[in-house]
């Protein structure tokens, strides 16, 4: 039930509400009455004995008290409205990535010109002004002439130091210089909310500097950014998440976005820009940054496998671009272990921008983790030499991949692979065919019979340092069904068999091929165990669709995704060029085995069953816990043998081999294997370190307290770490030990583990390992982005603008009309002055039968 109590427009509304239920309430109105029938009976009794005065006197206080208590028992309460504005809120963000720290020495005259017209450097007085039609007096001819050369010059000495500033300090500038006209005119509208952001969003004092000119140009304004943000990458999508949030709690009227556009992080800004779009939040871009590309040499990706075998043929492939530097000799440098290892060079064509890729060998006659660093001798004309030096790490190993091959019937693709694994000098095979051919017994040299290289059994047992997959590095496992492997095993082996391998790829670290066939497919289901470690889903087989004028040549083309181009056993060429022209003269196939991509998944090699149409994963990989899963959708990779023999077959499944073990750990030695997932990372990522001990030391473990030992090289031998962390045993595997190190910045360390029994380890174990930045695009893309910041301002009803237009943005925003009803809620049984109204009732009706004698 409501009461209203007030209702205008300039007060509050107020409302009296009971919030007792009405079951209750006639209960208690129902006892009330009865109370107060006998108040009324005992009235009459006391009229004998004062007077009628008194008595009636009585009677209205004890009614007021029982009406009193009434009303507490129903527990009113008084609701007041009000109806207030709420003030809207404008975010403006500036970008401070480190392509935000270039100087624009290249831009354009028009392009400085503008610059100091925001800095205020120059006004409508000083600019050089060119009169279109010349005048018929000589003399003023003269004279403006003089004048032009004067102002010419003028701001010639102005815009070389102009471009002795970064972006960044020009953006702080320009809003420090025009802040009567621009923060100032958008404060008195709206409130305002300042935030620099590069890969992350961090709140923005204003600058504190004093107002700076040409003379104290060495000034900067603004906070530094490098304590704060991550630098190295820019993400439009964080900056309109923060205007989303902001908006949940107040009005936003838009944003001003200062930045030269070079967004380069995986979240699509458009997509995110629709939601401000519904929510009427308008993005402003501000254009920083010269829109001319500069002349530039850049070092654009170095590619190499991260782990190699000894004596192995190991190539690192450097990808370059020249940029306006026509004719120009340019000069490529490897470094090894920060010695000069080889020189080469190139000359660029007459083209605006020109590419070139070089191959470089590698050392792989040592046993060890080697260092190499790229770098491009500078030129005298490009923009930067930030990025003209990369640096990447490879591990090269001495001992043997083991890998184990598991297949139910000797297809052709079995054959082939076989003999090839067999081959490869660097590969111990395990053979399991459960349907083998039949064969005549071989005989040897001395006449004895020779076994068969293969076995026809799974042996599943339950200790894991004896299983099926202790001591593998890589697992292929072809065409068999969960029918067979049931008929084979037990239930409990059968499921004994899939508990071992997850754990083979989740908790070692190790690498899983899929190579299926009919019969898989044909017992296939989502909830298989094999359906849980694919990359793919729901598979099926094609085939190649012929047409009948224009039938498929050699069968199913397949060919490399632009990522596969780029991953290491997919390189049938050491230039891109001749990578590319080799897949597509690579024999076809006549089926594929195909599926959906799991969200996860990368997709490296596409089928495609005619010429028209799209194509269809033939083969991809995921990260399953600390390994990798990957599916091979073709059981004639062979056919690449024609015509060739071992050249591409034998190169893509070596290839597979080593691309496999670059989880392998740095140390292994009888009793322990150990190191990092990887040799090499980035500064403050998490690394995982893994130990697996050997099963003689299964029962010592608890008494060995194994821990890892953190050293940054150098180190002398009686240092103290820089921490120690302890080794977990996994839950599963307890042999198998894990310890992840945090917040490592760029340097040279060294892992070591300790013990407390020294004498099981005479020599010191150790795994040396990299932090290394990784490059980053902020030193590629060097010219302002303005298409997409035209994208993001036409999509959400913005506008875009130029850094001397800031005194116009205070017109074009207008603060969004927001009103919000908040309510006071005051309850009454609770209030003091509704208990001295109780109290003062029962003290009075107490007095006064005091006073008349009444008991």
């Amino acid at each position: 039930m409501n009461l209203l109590l007030a209702a205008s427009p300039s007060l509050p509304i107020a409302s009296l509400q009971w919030q007792g239920s009405f079951s209750t309430g006639l209960l208690w109105t129902v006892l009330i009455a009865l109370a107060g029938f006998f108040i009324f009976q005992l009235l009459r009794q006391e009229q004998r004995l004062v007077s009628r005065r008194v008595g009636v006197a009585l009677l209205l206080l004890r009614g007021s008290i029982l009406l009193l208590l009434l009303l507490t028992l129903f527990r009113p309460a008084v609701i007041s409205a009000y109806d207030r504005s709420r003030v809207s809120k404008l975010l403006i963000a500036v970008d401070a990535s480190r392509s935000m720290q270039f100087q624009d020495h290249h831009a354009s005259a028009e392009e400085k010109l503008r610059w100091a017209r925001a800095l205020r450097w120059v006004t409508a007085d000083t600019e050089l002004t060119v009169p279109s039609e010349p005048s018929e007096d000589n003399d003023n001819d003269d004279t403006i002439t003089r004048n032009q050369e004067v102002q010419d010059e003028n701001l010639t000495a102005l815009f070389e130091q102009l471009t002795e500033l970064s972006r960044e300090e020009i953006v702080n500038r320009a809003i420090e210089q025009q802040n009567a006209s621009f923060l100032e005119r958008l404060q008195a509208k709206m409130e305002i909310e300042r935030i620099r952001f590069a890969g992350e969003v961090a709140t923005d004092e204003p600058p504190s500097s004093e107002p700076t000119d040409i003379e104290n140009s060495e000034q900067t304004s603004g906070i530094s950014t490098a304590e704060t943000l991550d630098a190295n990458e820019t993400d439009f999508v964080n900056v309109e998440r923060k205007a989303l949030e902001l908006s949940g709690v107040q009005p936003l009227a838009g944003i001003v976005l200062f930045t030269d556009g070079q967004h380069n992080q995986p979240g699509d800004p458009l997509e995110m820009a629709a939601s401000l779009s519904q929510l009427n939040v308008p993005i402003y871009p501000v254009v920083a940054g010269s829109e001319r590309r500069p002349a530039d040499i850049v070092l654009q990706n170095v590619v190499a496998p991260p782990a190699v075998y000894l004596d192995d043929e190991a190539t690192a492939s450097v990808y370059i671009e020249a940029i306006e530097l026509p004719g120009q000799e340019i000069v490529v440098e490897l470094y090894h272990q920060g010695e000069l290892l080889e020189q080469q060079s190139f000359v660029t064509s007459e083209e605006q921008s020109y590419s070139e890729t070089l191959t470089f060998a590698l050392e792989t006659d040592k046993a060890d983790q080697h260092h190499y660093e790229i770098r491009l001798l500078p030129n005298k004309d490009e923009f930067t030499t930030r990025n003209n030096q990369q640096h990447f790490t490879q591990q090269v190993l001495d001992n043997m991949i083991h890998a184990l091959f598991i297949d139910h019937h000797p297809r052709w693709e079995f054959r082939f692979l076989h003999s090839a694994l067999e081959r490869d000098e660097r590969i111990e095979l395990q053979t399991i065919l459960l349907n083998p051919p039949v064969l005549s017994p071989a005989l040897d040299d001395d006449n004895q019979q020779t076994s068969l290289p293969f076995t026809d059994k799974i042996t599943v047992v339950d200790e894991a340092n004896q299983s099926l997959f202790a001591g593998q590095d890589l697992v292929i496992l072809g065409d068999l069904s969960e029918t067979t492997l049931r008929e084979e095993l037990t239930a409990e082996e059968f499921d004994l068999f899939w508990q071992q391998l997850g754990q083979f790829v989740s908790e070692e670290g190790k690498t899983l091929v899929l190579l299926p066939g009919e019969e898989m497919l044909s017992t296939w289901n989502g909830d298989a165990p094999v359906a849980k470690l694919s990359p793919l889903m729901n598979p099926q087989m094609i085939e190649p669709e012929e047409g009948n004028a224009d039938p498929l040549p050699l069968g199913m083309p397949v060919l490399p995704t632009p990522i596969g181009y780029g991953t290491p056993f997919l390189q049938f060429g050491d230039q891109p060029e001749q990578n590319q022209q080799i897949w597509e003269r690579l024999p076809g196939h006549f089926r594929a085995y195909t599926g959906e991509p799991k969200p996860a998944a990368e997709v490296v090699l596409n089928a495609f069953p005619s010429r028209d149409a799209a194509g269809q994963p033939a083969m991809a990989y995921q990260q399953f816990g600390q390994g990798q899963v990957v599916w091979l959708g073709l059981d004639s990779t062979w056919r690449w043998r024609r015509r060739v023999g071992d050249k591409y077959h034998h190169r893509f499944w070596g290839q597979m081999a080593r691309w496999a073990i670059q989880n392998k750990l740095s140390v292994e030695t009888e009793l322990v294997r150990f190191g990092p997932e990887r040799p090499e990372g980035i500064p403050n990522q998490p690394i995982r370190l893994h130990a697996h001990f050997s099963s003689t030391l299964l029962e010592q473990l608890p008494e060995l307290n194994p821990q890892v030992a953190v050293f940054r090289l150098p180190h002398t031998p009686d240092e103290e770490p820089i921490f120690r962390l302890p080794l977990l045993s996994l839950p599963s595997r307890q042999q198998s030990m894990t310890a992840v190190v945090e917040n490592l910045p760029e340097g040279d360390y060294e892992f070591v583990l300790e013990t407390d029994q020294e004498e099981l380890f005479p020599d010191e174990i150790l795994a040396p390992y990299v932090v290394r930045p990784l490059p980053t695009l902020e030193l590629t893309e060097t010219t302002a982005n303005r298409k997409l910041l035209e994208q993001l301002a036409a999509q959400t009803g913005g506008k875009l603008m130029e850094l001397d237009q800031l005194d116009q943005i205070p017109d074009i925003i207008q603060p969004s009309a927001a009103t919000e009803t908040w309510q006071d809620e005051t309850h009454l049984w609770t209030h003091p002055l509704w208990l001295t109204l109780f109290v003062t009732l029962l003290s009075s009706e107490w007095l006064i039968r005091k006073w008349n004698g009444l008991p």
